[in-house]
Order: structure tokens, then C-alpha cells, then sequence
């Protein structure tokens, strides 16, 4: 997918909760008002039923939008790392006097400044959500940001 393609984290947790506008029951039928009739009673007859289902599948979609975001990260810190090896293979080029070219310095950078945005979005993303549904805190803001947490 192209970067502008992909949904936020804030959009992908909008779509997960499922809020049906129950006052849009009606039929469109020439002489529907008593098919209309008989799906309101219907619906209030079942609506315990509704709004069980209902809260079930918005918290597997709430807990699937903040996998997604959790998977997002772990492919950013994953990213860290192969950039970290990138480094260590220029140092080890510079050690040996293997010359670079202006465009991979130039592409290295860029690299950079993508990841570091990146990071920063995906946490106040993650931490807006946690906060939104009750969760707890991560373990990296619980302890202000040094990993320790609350003791």
C-alpha cells in the first residue's frame, strides 16, 4: 500500500465500532408503514440480543484496530534496526575506504526523518487509544518514557 492509502490508527478504530442508527429501520415499499411497524417491534423485542452482539463485535474490533497498531510498531522498531545495521555497515565501508554515493546519504536521511515521525505519531496514536478504551497505559509512558514504570 502507498503511505497515503493506509487509515490512521484514529480511523481504523472509527470503523471498528459499530453504532447502527436504529431510527433508519424502515421500508422503502409502496404501503410499507406496517412492514415498517413490524420491524421497529421486532427490533425492540430483540434489542437486548443487538446490543449484546453488538458491544462483542465492537470490542474484538477495537482490540484487532489496536493489534494492527502494535503490529505497526513492532514493524517501525524492526525498521530501527535493519537502519541500525545500515549504520554499522557504513562504518565498517568508511573503515575499509568504500566511497558512498550523495544519493544514498541523501535516501539514509530521509530514512531517518520518516522513522522518527513515524514513531512519534504511532505512540500518541497508540497511547490516544489506550487512553480512550480504558487500557492501561504502555509500559514506555507508565514510567515517563524510561521503561521503568511506577514502582
Amino acid at each position: 500500500m502507498k503511505r497515503s492509502t493506509q487509515p490512521s490508527d484514529d480511523q481504523l478504530l472509527q470503523w471498528a465500532v459499530v453504532e447502527p442508527d436504529l431510527r433508519e429501520v424502515r421500508s422503502t415499499r409502496r404501503l410499507g408503514a406496517p412492514v415498517t411497524r413490524t420491524k421497529q417491534t421486532l427490533l425492540r423485542l430483540l434489542g437486548q440480543y443487538h446490543a449484546q452482539v453488538l458491544s462483542v463485535q465492537n470490542r474484538v474490533n477495537v482490540h484487532l484496530a489496536l493489534r494492527s497498531s502494535l503490529v505497526r510498531d513492532e514493524l517501525r522498531e524492526l525498521r530501527g534496526e535493519v537502519d541500525g545495521l545500515r549504520r554499522r555497515l557504513r562504518e565498517v565501508e568508511g573503515q575499509l575506504g568504500v566511497q558512498r554515493s550523495d544519493a544514498d546519504v541523501r535516501a539514509d536521511e530521509r530514512a531517518a526523518g520518516r522513522q522518527a515521525e513515524d514513531e512519534a505519531t504511532s505512540r500518541r496514536q497508540q497511547e490516544d487509544l489506550r487512553a480512550e478504551y480504558g487500557l492501561p497505559p504502555s509500559a514506555t509512558t507508565a514510567g515517563g518514557g524510561d521503561g521503568e514504570g511506577a514502582r
